[in-house]
């Protein structure tokens, strides 16, 4: 192991270890351990206090993704550590933009901290930072190779065998037929009953529609391909769910699996990428229906669109549909309500209601409903009041300043990643000219340059585009426009907006209305 510089006593460090995964973790327990030992000895070596050691499970391909990473980054911006200690630089970023690995070492600089690696001493130089990066693109080179052959691999492994990759779960109404899990059979339990009366029901149905059964099965208690399978409610689930849909049976109805396949019996099982065909494999499960009867069932959909009484969209003047307004019993959303019968006065009573009493019954929720016009006055009225008061005004006006800010903040960021990248590469040539022709040292610093001027114009383009969109914000006539309607109604009142301005409005505040 190196041997770090001394730093001043009172400086304070944070030992990061990491692993791609809870299952790399599980199965390479020790990987963790060991990180940690060699980044408290480069701490011991360094004469610095560890703060605290953070032993994480998490992919280092995406920067947003790693929480653990970031509440580090968020400690390091508030002056808390001034040192971080990473075992390589494989645990520190493995992603393929190396530009996301400058925008960490730029958060790290501005913050005063310091990077030291347990495995490996890096020049305080120039050529240092040149020698990080090349890491860093390195690393990100192996994550993206890996990614390919791994891909690679299972289309081959389709290709090859003519059935899917193993999953844990088969489709709703089937079982697995081997231990290998290449061929389905249908499931002797009840989710093949559930199967054939989906099937059934928009076959030979009067009128079937997928809203009525969806109800028709949450009222009856019928478990969904979730619950029935066993897999565990999410921890943020609303409560009464999980319950059917009508895009989960539609989304039945429409797999070709259901019916052995398409013309040539065979379906789609495996997608390398978003620009790359969908491998086709000889249907692996016996057929529900015939594909001329599923045929049949997407016509009557597409009949059912046509001739609907009541379209999708909600044709009621209400301000709170669409999930602005929730159930303070069981957190589902208000859905609109028209009734039948005409009042006196000619109209028909809109009111809220809840739609999980609605779909399931009262005795699921006992939330009741209330007049959409009461409801949504209550609202206007309300911020109507808060609006008039100023305070509101000031607050979205503080906002606006500091998503401004933050964009500013993000085009100096690129601008300073592109001011550095730009710098590395004068000084790597620079260094290349010193050396004679020929020598073999050279070939490698200037194998390194290329590489970093090839990230060049991926940069500045991405500062132009950032500039772009400022400059076209600031020129709008939309924005002004849209910018002085606002203005207008905080003067003159709320209720002065349309009904989609109020709805934008509340969009836009995350407002959520309980009742």
């Amino acid at each position: 192991m190196p041997t770090m510089p001394t730093s001043a006593a009172h400086e304070m460090a944070v030992v990061y270890c990491r692993v791609s995964s809870d299952r790399q973790a599980a199965e390479d327990r020790d990987s963790l351990n060991q990180q940690e030992r060699d980044g408290l000895e480069t701490a011991r070596k360094a004469g610095l206090s560890v703060l605290y050691t953070v032993k994480s499970a998490e992919s280092a391909w995406v920067l947003e993704k790693r929480s653990r990473f970031q509440a580090v980054l968020d400690d390091a911006q508030a002056a808390r550590f001034q040192v971080l200690i990473v075992d390589r630089m494989n645990r520190l970023t493995r992603s393929e933009d190396l530009g996301e690995y400058f925008q960490v070492r730029t958060a790290l600089r501005e913050a005063g901290v310091r990077v030291l690696f347990s495995s490996r001493e890096y020049e305080q130089s120039g050529t240092g930072q040149l020698l990080q990066a090349v890491d860093a693109y390195v690393a990100g080179q192996e994550q993206e190779n890996r990614r390919k052959q791994a891909m690679v691999g299972k289309r081959a492994r389709v290709q090859r065998h003519g059935h899917p990759i193993p999953s844990g779960w088969p489709r709703y109404g089937y079982i697995w037929d081997d231990a290998q899990k290449t061929r389905l059979a249908f499931d002797p339990g009840d989710s093949q009953i559930i199967m054939r009366r989906i099937w059934d029901h928009f076959l030979y149905a009067d009128s079937p529609t997928l809203a009525g059964l969806a109800k028709r099965l949450n009222r009856e208690g019928i478990k969904t391909p979730r619950a029935y399978r066993g897999v565990k409610t999410p921890a943020k689930q609303v409560a009464g769910g999980p319950r059917w849909t009508a895009e989960t049976i539609r989304s039945f109805v429409r797999d070709p699996l259901y019916s052995g396949g398409d013309e040539h019996g065979e379906v789609l099982a495996f997608q390398y990428a978003e620009h790359n065909a969908p491998t086709p494999i000889p249907a692996y499960a016996p057929a529900y229906v015939t594909r001329e009867e599923q045929e049949r069932v997407l016509a009557r959909f597409g009949h059912n669109r046509k001739f609907a009484k009541r379209h999708r969209t909600n044709t009621a003047p209400t301000l709170l549909h669409a999930g602005l307004a929730k159930c303070g019993h069981c957190g589902w959303r208000l859905a609109v309500h028209t009734n039948c019968r005409d009042r006196l006065d000619g109209t028909r009573l809109v009111s809220y209601r809840c739609a999980h009493a609605n779909t399931v019954g009262t005795h699921a929720c006992p939330g009741g409903s209330i007049s959409a016009e009461v409801l949504d006055a209550a609202v206007v009225d309300l911020l109507d009041r808060e609006i008039n008061r100023g305070q509101f005004l000031d607050r979205l006006f503080a906002a606006w300043d500091a998503d401004a800010e933050a964009v500013q903040g993000s085009v100096r960021t690129i601008e300073t990643t592109l001011a550095e990248t730009e710098q590395q590469v004068a000084n790597a040539m620079a260094r290349v000219a010193t050396y004679a022709p020929g020598d073999a040292l050279s070939a490698p610093l200037e194998a390194h340059a290329r590489m970093l001027a090839q990230t060049l114009p991926g940069l500045r383009e991405r500062l132009q585009h950032a500039r772009s969109a400022m400059a076209r914000a600031k020129r709008n006539p939309h924005l002004r426009a849209e910018l002085g309607e606002w203005f207008s109604a905080w003067l003159g009142g709320f209720t002065e907006l349309s009904q989609e301005r109020k709805r934008d409005f509340l969009i836009a505040i995350g407002a959520v209305v309980t009742l």
